[in-house]
């Protein structure tokens, strides 16, 4: 796969891209980093709205930063699908420290 633009705005689908091993595939800059973004970005999102992404915000300030998708799931009011809407779009870039 070729690396491919993406939107910067961060609300753009996740572009793909495939690294030196075959097996390596990441996410692009392009997804929205959740350690980073602001609420309203994080409300853009499908699914997610301005209350969760408060609490988003709010949870991930208190911890320092989302180590991992499993951090992410303690945020009261994130279900299953929510968490894979989050997974679509975003990527967890290095915790606040």
């Amino acid at each position: 796969m070729a690396n491919v633009p993406g939107n910067t705005a961060g609300s753009a689908p996740t572009q793909r891209i495939q690294t030196d091993s075959p097996n390596d595939v990441r996410a692009s800059s392009a997804a929205l980093d959740l350690n980073h973004a602001s609420e309203h970005d994080i409300a853009e999102i499908d699914m997610i709205g301005k209350k969760l992404a408060h609490a988003i915000v709010e949870a991930r300030g208190k911890s320092g930063g989302f180590d991992s998708w499993e951090d992410v799931r303690q945020v009261p009011g994130l279900d299953a699908m929510k968490i894979a809407e989050l997974q679509r779009a975003a990527r967890l870039g290095a915790a606040h420290s």
